[in-house]
């Protein structure tokens, strides 16, 4: 029965079309393994412990630990299947297509091998997505197993929760000094790695009757290295790619596993996948590489975007004459985007460079960079096509100069409201929303 279900999950992980898209969002994006039989039975299982209802994130992933710990064994009997395995099998089209689909509109990621260093590309334990799937769709069956099973459980359900999570292959080193062969898992929360040994707290629950979370979410590889042994190259590596925005899994049709060092040094998790695609189409001005993307940007860093966006709507390079009419700045991009009819200054002589960008203003400097990328000159808005556009409860608000702009990104699927109907046209702007707005044109309007 055993190498009769190794050999299925196997079989079933290999075969099956593994899911596209993530990025590790403020919602917790869940992150399948890639198989449908055992993520559907993960899905059970969260739904049975509660685990999605908590808000808390050592909450969450303490209930699973809580879980594993107390209804799965280290040694007994395989005879009991704890769900009805060949019911799963036969629903696999249907599972399949269920998770893709939840992948497809974007609501899922999917685990991938992340790239390693060459001496651990064919040891299947380092970082494995059919060994973890094994591992995980063994323990769930049976709820009996070794160390990798609980690991492997343990980071499947962690993912499902949207948490990155590693199995980390090692030695466990007894209070005798003598080490056995081990598995644990190297999990991120919050962009934090934390440690987790299960199987060793399970351990103490078997002899004690209590969890002592001696094991449970800790910090620091020094600390850790009291009680295991591992080859820290291959950690190093995962923290290293981690850092540099890489991630074990694909997300609005981006590999995160092949990443580039980004050009950002930080963004939430929704912009990462428009970030990584203005990055990959150069949509991403040298004035803010390297920036803090959740900042609002600034009206002279918008210049820079919306002269990028016209250099990649019309294929042409926007000149400079030298003039300027402004005292308050000089830059390269201001004055680009003046000369091409995008930008006005506030007032005769002043641009205010440093002043925040407005969500009006911001539609109207991007709708003046399609018009004069698509006719050669700048107009009002008015002609436009604003068919299909919603009406914002705010419009009033509005100013009389942005409206056709605004009204004609909205019809296009360029830019939405803010949720409850209105427009918020004063609101600010951040660095990442100016840039997928960028990208969204860039793709829609080209």
């Amino acid at each position: 029965m055993k190498k009769r279900l190794l050999s299925a999950l196997l079989a079933i992980a290999m075969l099956s079309a593994m899911l596209t898209a993530f990025a590790d969002k403020d919602a917790r994006t869940p992150i399948y393994i890639g198989d449908a039989v055992t993520d559907a039975v993960v899905d059970d299982l969260l739904d049975e412990i509660g685990a999605r209802n908590l808000t808390d994130d050592t909450a969450r992933i303490r209930a699973c630990y809580d879980w594993i710990i107390k209804n799965c064994r280290r040694e007994g009997d395989t005879d009991v299947e704890y769900f009805d395995f060949d019911d799963v099998i036969a629903r696999y089209p249907e599972l399949t297509e269920k998770y893709s689909a939840e992948v497809e509109a974007g609501r899922a990621a999917v685990f991938r091998n992340m790239q390693v260093p060459a001496q651990f590309a064919d040891d299947s334990s380092y970082n494995s997505a059919s060994y973890i799937d094994s591992s995980a769709g063994y323990m769930a069956l049976y709820r009996v197993g070794e160390c990798n099973m609980f690991a492997g459980l343990f980071a499947v359900m962690c993912m499902h929760l949207g948490y990155e999570s590693y199995l980390i292959p090692g030695d466990f080193i007894n209070s005798s000094g003598s080490r056995v062969m081990h598995k644990w898992n190297m999990i991120y929360v919050g962009g934090v790695p934390y440690w987790f040994d299960i199987r060793m707290d399970h351990a103490g629950y078997t002899s004690s009757g209590r969890i002592s979370y001696t094991y449970f979410m800790k910090t620091g590889d020094d600390a850790w290295a009291k009680k295991h042994a591992w080859t820290r190259e291959y950690t190093d590596h995962l923290k290293a790619q981690h850092d540099q925005g890489r991630r074990a899994y694909t997300f609005g049709g981006v590999d995160y596993t092949t990443l580039p060092v980004p050009d950002w040094s930080k963004c939430s998790a929704w912009a990462q996948p428009y970030l990584v695609q203005a990055q990959q189409q150069d949509l991403i001005p040298d004035a803010i590489k390297g920036m803090d993307m959740t900042q609002p940007i600034t009206r002279q860093e918008f210049a820079a975007v919306a002269v990028t966006l016209y250099q990649q709507l019309s294929g042409q390079t926007a000149r400079l004459s030298g003039q300027t009419p402004f005292r308050d700045s000089y830059d390269e991009f201001v004055l680009k985007a003046y000369e091409l009819g995008v930008v006005k200054g506030v007032a005769a002589d002043r641009f205010d460079p440093k002043g925040l960008l407005t969500r009006e203003q911001g539609a109207t400097m991007l709708g003046r960079a399609y018009e004069v990328a698509e006719n050669g000159a700048v107009g009002d808005g008015s002609q436009l096509d604003k068919t299909g556009a919603q009406s914002f409860s705010d419009d009033g608000s509005i100013g009389a100069y942005a409206k056709d702009y605004v009204y004609f990104l909205n019809a296009r699927g360029v830019i939405d409201g803010v949720g409850d109907g209105s427009f918020a046209p004063l609101g600010n702007i951040t660095r990442e929303a100016a840039l997928k707005i960028a990208v969204v044109m860039a793709e829609k309007l080209k």
